[in-house]
C-alpha cells in the first residue's frame, strides 16, 4: 500500500459510488448460490441435491420442507463486499467478498455444518485502475471473488463429515 495517507472523504465518496455502480445490475446472493450450487454439483457426482429454487416465505422453520424428502437446507449468505486499502488521492485497494453458509437440518433445526466466514481479497490495485471506464476489473474481480467463495464452499462442505 502506499503508505499511511488516509482516504479522503470526497475519495471515499468515489470509492463507495464506483462500487454502488458496479453492484446495481448484479445479484450476487443469487449469483454465489448458483456458482455454490454447480460446484457442489460437480463434487457430488452422484447425489441428488434437489437445486431447483424455492423461495419459502418463512425459512426459519423450513415448513416448506415438509411435503418434500428435504433432510437438509443449505443457507448461503454474503455478508461483505467491499474495498480495503488506503493510500491519499488513488488508494491501493483490494476487493473483499465474505460469505457465511451453514447446513441445517429440516427435522430438528439443528446446524450440521457451518462455514461462519469464507473469504476472497483480490490483488491490490490503485483506485484509479479500478474505476478505468473499459477495465471492468472490478466485474471480473467479482465474478473471481465469487467463484473462489463458492468453490471454497463445496469444497468445505464436502470436506465435512455430515454429508
Amino acid at each position: 500500500m502506499k503508505g499511511s495517507e488516509a482516504i479522503s472523504e470526497s475519495t471515499a465518496a468515489k470509492i463507495e459510488t464506483a462500487l454502488t455502480h458496479a453492484l446495481a445490475d448484479r445479484e450476487l446472493q443469487n449469483d454465489l448460490r448458483q456458482r455454490t450450487l454447480n460446484h457442489i454439483e460437480i463434487v457430488s457426482a452422484g447425489i441428488d441435491l434437489g437445486t431447483q429454487e424455492m423461495r419459502p416465505d418463512n425459512f426459519s422453520d423450513y415448513a416448506f420442507a415438509e411435503d418434500r424428502v428435504v433432510d437438509a437446507v443449505l443457507e448461503l449468505s454474503l455478508t461483505q463486499v467491499g474495498f480495503v486499502g488506503g493510500g491519499g488521492d488513488d488508494p491501493t485497494l483490494s476487493l473483499v467478498i465474505t460469505a457465511h453458509a451453514s447446513l441445517n437440518g429440516t427435522t430438528e433445526n439443528g446446524v450440521l455444518w457451518e462455514a461462519e466466514q469464507v473469504t476472497y481479497v483480490s490483488e491490490a490495485a490503485a483506485f484509479s485502475l479500478w474505476t478505468a471506464g473499459d477495465s471492468g476489473l472490478i466485474q471480473a474481480e467479482m465474478d473471481n471473488g465469487l467463484e473462489s467463495v463458492a468453490s471454497q464452499l463445496g469444497e468445505a462442505l464436502f470436506a465435512s463429515p455430515v454429508i
